[in-house]
């Protein structure tokens, strides 16, 4: 075989695996980066870090060269499930270790400083400069003082009821996504007394909830996905509704676009400039996500059979 055509055998190989990797549509989400770290639960993005929860606890990875992540640490919790960071401290649910604080000033380097542990494993968490919120699946709600990281210590409880499967804080307000009820609006305007103000309509099926700004995004297992307006944080109001999504385990939104991370169905990208209308770009049904991050350019995926992944959305000029 001529080497002229061994080189059109290469080519056309490289280009049929990067267009595996891509849709092709004119508004493309091609995936850049990959990390095998097993089944993966939850993602947060901090600088040029991902934290990535999984049977192990959090795999910390590098991430300043997209197309190369690669680990560089674990934060042995003998497993986790959410994960939230504040400043230079992680916060995360781990299997063994509960309710954990973790310095990541050096992120190559974390250091476990504290926990708050009940025999029982947590499932998700929020938090701010002074307190973390957690949440049991089991339907319990907990705040937790951390002003000395090296003891955290449980200042209040709260017994929902109902399967408790995500959390997101916004000023003094603590949304819960209760799978059975909906979204449950907590005050916490005093961290030791959190006090109930209501649940809200439509909502059933809540199973993840992130906040930006005065938007709240809800994904509703098997009930699709909800936006409302918080811009009074104790009242929110129902926007709009998407039906598209079956299994939606996560959803990461910002000011113009929506991701949502459906476990049976792929990672799905909307265009949410006008919040009443959300517009449907793309999809790719590869991808097995349990967990999403977007930070404006790149979808980070926590997957159930690929672990981490990360993809770049690229949109026709």
């Amino acid at each position: 075989m001529s080497g002229k055509r061994r080189g059109c055998l290469i080519i056309s190989s490289v280009v049929g695996l990067f267009l595996l990797n891509c849709l092709t549509q004119e508004d493309q989400l091609c995936r850049i980066g990959r990390v095998k770290i097993g089944v993966a639960y939850d993602v947060f993005v901090h600088d040029d870090y991902a934290y990535v929860s999984n049977n192990d606890g959090v795999v910390v990875i590098d991430i300043s060269d997209r197309t190369k992540p690669r680990k560089v640490a674990l934060i042995d919790t003998d497993g986790a499930f959410g994960i939230t960071v504040v400043g230079d401290y992680a916060c995360v649910c781990g299997w063994s270790t509960g309710f954990t604080i973790v310095n990541i000033k050096n992120p190559q380097d974390p250091k476990i400083l504290g926990t708050c542990f009940e025999n029982i494993s947590p499932y998700d968490v929020c938090a701010n400069d002074s307190t973390m919120y957690g949440i049991y699946f089991q339907g319990e709600l907990r705040g937790i003082d951390t002003r000395d990281p090296s003891s955290p210590s449980f200042i209040s409880q709260f017994d929902e009821g109902g399967r408790l499967v995500g959390i997101a804080l916004s000023q003094n307000v603590v949304y819960l996504a209760n799978a059975d009820s909906g979204l449950v609006v907590i005050d916490v305007t005093d961290p030791a007394d959190p006090l109930k103000l209501k649940t809200v309509d439509e909502t059933i099926g809540a199973w993840n909830v992130q906040v930006n700004g005065e938007l709240l995004f809800l994904g509703c297992h098997q009930n699709g996905i909800r936006i409302l307006d918080i811009s009074d944080p104790t009242s929110p109001v129902l926007i709009s509704s998407i039906a598209d999504v079956g299994e939606t385990y996560g959803v990461f939104g910002d000011s113009t676009h929506l991701c949502a991370a459906d476990l049976q169905r792929g990672v799905w990208l909307y265009d949410i400039t006008d919040p009443d209308q959300p517009r449907l770009i793309t999809s790719d049904s590869r991808y097995s996500p349990h967990s999403v991050y977007y930070d404006g350019q790149y979808i980070y995926l926590a997957d159930e059979s690929k672990g981490f992944v990360i993809l770049e959305y690229t949109q026709s000029q």
